[in-house]
């Protein structure tokens, strides 16, 4: 399918010069529209709604307790009695994968919340008030964005102690110098506007002009960027589970599955195989649904 290349408000236009005319829903909700146009878009949706049915029922569809060790069924291969195989103790991967859709994602949402909110709020103040609070709130998220991320992170997980609440914490640090980046960048550019200066003449104060008239116009892009890093601080939180310094043994977790299956890599590939596969289809259904929604809500579609 062609990509969209522009909107008025009777038809679509796309790469290939195709004009589609939209019924009367699509017209009102357009945007809502071509996101469902976009291939890439259907492929992340779907990824997520299977995750989240895997998340609301997935402890029913698993076969087995993911904690059970059964000692008789050591790395045994996917078989129709366990369609993952087993670990090295026995347990069933299936289960086990299946348990950890809930961690992962509420990890990945929760520490993409905190740097969502955090970020947003410093680059808001940042990017109204300007001077010597711009320059003080931005010369410091310059000393984190200097950091490597993972490194960020292990300095956070090590000041707070192994967890995956720690995990979630450091990783919300870590991601938040970036909406603060973006919001700045966006206020800077909203608070030019000549609907903020019509606010400004009639007496509104800071506050309420951030939060009612500079909020709404940044919240698209600050939403794109969250569904972007969801996948990230996923793929992150994993890592710090790997490193043994997120959720501790014997969590269903993916990055803690993938520590255990790495001394197996030649002789049962499906222990890490299995828990590196649900990560990766994770973040790239985070990753399509971010890029389609970065070129939905782009005002350079609309003509």
């Amino acid at each position: 399918m062609s990509q969209v290349i522009g909107v008025d408000t009777d038809d679509v236009l796309f790469e290939d010069g195709t004009v589609i005319q939209p019924t009367r829903w699509a017209q009102r909700h357009y945007r809502l529209y071509l996101l469902l146009r976009t291939p890439s878009a259907l492929v992340g949706l779907f990824i997520l709604l299977v995750l989240l049915v895997a998340t609301i029922i997935g402890p029913r569809l698993a076969p087995y307790d993911p904690y059970y060790q059964n000692f008789l069924a050591e790395l045994a291969p996917p078989s129709h009695a366990h369609l993952f195989g087993t670990d090295e103790y026995g347990r069933d991967i299936f289960s086990r994968v299946l348990y950890g859709v809930r961690s992962a994602l509420a990890a990945g949402i929760v520490a993409n919340g905190i740097a969502m909110l955090v970020g947003a709020f410093i680059g808001l103040i940042a990017g109204y008030y300007g001077r010597w609070v711009d320059g003080l709130l931005m010369r410091t998220t310059d000393v984190m964005l200097a950091f490597p991320y993972l490194l960020l992170a292990l300095i956070v997980v090590s000041i707070l102690g192994p967890g995956i609440e720690s995990a979630v914490i450091a990783i919300g640090i870590v991601y938040a110098p970036q909406f603060a980046r973006l919001t700045r960048g966006s206020v800077l550019e909203a608070r030019e506007h000549d609907y903020v200066d019509a606010a400004r003449a009639l007496g509104v104060s800071g506050p309420r002009m951030m939060w009612r008239h500079i909020l709404p116009a940044v919240m698209p892009a600050v939403s794109v960027m969250a569904t972007l890093t969801v996948g990230l601080a996923i793929v992150e939180t994993a890592g710090l589970s790997f490193l043994g310094l997120g959720a501790q043994p014997p969590a269903a977790d993916w990055g803690a599955m993938l520590a255990d299956g790495r001394n197996y890599m030649l002789s049962a590939q499906w222990v890490a195989t299995f828990p590196g596969m649900a990560i990766l289809f994770t973040a790239l259904g985070f990753n399509l649904l971010g890029d389609a929604l970065r070129d939905v809500l782009d005002p350079r579609l609309v003509r």
